[in-house]
């Protein structure tokens, strides 16, 4: 139940984090960039979200607006 709804979180975030400026739309998700990173990354890591969706989390977190 946890594992999904987390699942669903980080998904939601990735998709809209990469359509807008990521850090702006972070740093308003939690107040602190750094904590979303870890959180993002340690979910990924714990439970191995599918690839695809990796690369969207990790594109978006680096600042890039697009998938190009």
């Amino acid at each position: 139940m946890l594992r999904s709804k987390i699942s669903a979180i980080v998904s939601s975030a990735a998709n809209i984090a990469y359509k807008v400026n990521a850090k702006t739309f972070v740093t308003k998700f939690t107040k602190d960039y750094d904590v979303f990173w870890k959180l993002i990354i340690n979910t990924i890591n714990k439970n191995r979200i599918a690839a695809k969706g990796d690369k969207v989390v990790i594109v978006s977190l680096m600042g890039q607006n697009s998938l190009s």
